[in-house]
C-alpha cells in the first residue's frame, strides 16, 4: 500500500514538472534531465531558443520551442516555433520523427482552415445550419482553398491563429527533403540515436502525401516520375504504368513527361517477355515506342527506345516461331507453313526467320505445300 501511494505521489510530481522540465539529448552532454526556462515574453523565449540552437543544443531548443507554444500559443513567435521544431528534428537526422511532426502539423492546419471557412460562410449566409460540421473530404478541399487563396486574401490575418500563418511551401519543402533523405539511405534510429535499417521505400508514402495535398508544388513532376521509375525498378510494371500515366495526365507540359511514352512502352514490353507474352501488351508497347520516336526524335531515350523496338520485333518473331513448332508437333503442316511465311515476311532480319527457313526445308510436308 505504501509503495502504491509513493508511486502515485511520484507520478503527480512528474506531471507537475513536465511543463517546466524535459529529458534532452546532445552529443556533448548525452541524455540529461533539463530544467525548462520560460521567459517573460514570447519574443524573449524565441531568442532563447535560437541561442540554444546556436550552441547546437537541439533537443533543449525543441523542448523550449514546445514550451513557447504552450505558454504563448497565439503569439507571432509561435509560427516560427512550429516551423523550427520539425527542422531541428531534421538537423538531428530524426527523419521519422520529423515526418510525423509535419504530417500532424498539416492535419492541424486542415482543421483550423475548416473552422475559418465555416466562420466565413456563416457570416456570408447569416443563417445557422443545424449541422455545420465538414466531412474529411470537405476539409481537404478547404485546405486546397487555403493553399490557393486564403493566405493571399488576407483572411488568415484576421484569425490570430499562428497555425494559419505558417508558410505551406516551407512545410512541403521540408517533407520533400525528408523523402529524399530516405532515398539516399537514411536509417531508422532506435531511440532517435542508434541507426538500424535503411528506409528507402518510405519516400513513396511521403511523395504521395505531398502529391495529394499540393499538386501544384514545384517538385511534383519530379516526385511523380521518381515513384514511377521506382516501381518499374521493382518490376511492378502494372503499378509503374499507372504512375507514368498520372505523370502524363497531370504534368503533361513538364520536362519529366517528355519520355513517358518510352517508359510506358518499356513497362509493357518487360511485362510480356517469355512465357508472359501477351499480344495486347506487346501492341501497346510497340505503339508507345513508335510514338516516342516520332514525337521526340532528339529525346534522351531515343537510343534505348530503338533497342526496345528491336526487342519487340524479336519477341514477336519468337512467339511466331513457337506457334510454328507447335503446329509441326501436331503435324498440321498447312498452319505451320502459314506462320513460316508470315515470320519470314514480317521479320526477315531476325534469327528466328532463319530458323523458320531451316524448319521448312527439314520437313518435306511443308516445302511441298503450294502457296
Amino acid at each position: 500500500m505504501k509503495l502504491k501511494t509513493f508511486l502515485l505521489i511520484l507520478l503527480f510530481l512528474l506531471s507537475i514538472q513536465s511543463s517546466f522540465a524535459a529529458i534532452t539529448y546532445s552529443p556533448e552532454y548525452g541524455w540529461r534531465w533539463s530544467q525548462l526556462i520560460l521567459k517573460p515574453t514570447a519574443k524573449e523565449q524565441l531568442t532563447y531558443c535560437q541561442e540554444l540552437e546556436g550552441k547546437k543544443q537541439y533537443s533543449e531548443a525543441i523542448a523550449h520551442y514546445k514550451l513557447l507554444l504552450k505558454a504563448y500559443k497565439t503569439s507571432e513567435e509561435a509560427t516560427e516555433a512550429y516551423n523550427r521544431i520539425g527542422e531541428l528534428y531534421m538537423i538531428q537526422k530524426k527523419w521519422n520523427k520529423a515526418q510525423k511532426y509535419y504530417e500532424d502539423l498539416l492535419s492541424q492546419q486542415i482543421e483550423e482552415t475548416a473552422k475559418v471557412i465555416q466562420t466565413l460562410n456563416k457570416k456570408k449566409s447569416k443563417k445557422k445550419k443545424k449541422d455545420s460540421k465538414l466531412s474529411d473530404q470537405e476539409k481537404q478541399l478547404m485546405f486546397s482553398v487555403l493553399l490557393r487563396g486564403l493566405q493571399k486574401s488576407g483572411e488568415k490575418d484576421k484569425t490570430n491563429n499562428p497555425l494559419l500563418q505558417i508558410d505551406i511551401t516551407r512545410i512541403f519543402t521540408n517533407l520533400y527533403t525528408i523523402a529524399n533523405a530516405y532515398i539516399d539511405g537514411a536509417r531508422y534510429k532506435l531511440v532517435g540515436t542508434v541507426p538500424l535499417w535503411k528506409q528507402k521505400s518510405k519516400f513513396l508514402a511521403v511523395y504521395s502525401y505531398i502529391l495529394l495535398r499540393a499538386p501544384n508544388y514545384e517538385f511534383c513532376p519530379i516526385m511523380q516520375k521518381t515513384i514511377a521509375l521506382y516501381k518499374m525498378e521493382k518490376k511492378d510494371y502494372f503499378g509503374a504504368v499507372s504512375e507514368f500515366k498520372k505523370l502524363s495526365y497531370d504534368y503533361s507540359l513538364s520536362p519529366e513527361a517528355e519520355d513517358v511514352s518510352y517508359y510506358l512502352g518499356l513497362c509493357k514490353q518487360k511485362s510480356s517477355k517469355g512465357p508472359a507474352y501477351n499480344q495486347e501488351n506487346m501492341d501497346f508497347a510497340e505503339a508507345n515506342i513508335k510514338d516516342y520516336l516520332l514525337s521526340q526524335p532528339n529525346g534522351k531515350m531515343v537510343k534505348q527506345a530503338k533497342i526496345v523496338e528491336l526487342q519487340i520485333i524479336d519477341s514477336r518473331a519468337e512467339n511466331t516461331l513457337i506457334k510454328i513448332k507447335f503446329f509441326i508437333r501436331r503435324k498440321q503442316w498447312a498452319a505451320a507453313k502459314m506462320y513460316i511465311d508470315e515470320l519470314i515476311a514480317k521479320y526477315p532480319s531476325t534469327t528466328f526467320a532463319t530458323t523458320a527457313k531451316k524448319l521448312a526445308l527439314k520437313h518435306e510436308e511443308i516445302s511441298q505445300i503450294q502457296n
